[in-house]
């Protein structure tokens, strides 16, 4: 369980686009902003993501 904790708060994630680099850039980022370490980093609550995500899938459809 240390371990876990030690990854969690200790480590930066995996970049999505090391994964999936057939990503767009702005889903990309979405999934990079929501595991952020520092609080400044993160979207400030759920409703902030939703409007990201929101503006994803409108730009996406165009």
């Amino acid at each position: 369980m240390a371990q876990m904790r030690y990854r969690i708060a200790g480590k930066l994630h995996t970049a999505i686009l090391s994964i999936r680099p057939d990503l767009p850039p702005y889903p990309a980022a979405i999934v990079n902003k929501s595991p952020a370490k520092q609080n400044e980093d993160r979207y400030i609550d759920g409703a902030e993501m939703a409007e990201a995500l929101r503006q994803c899938i409108a730009g996406l459809q165009e």
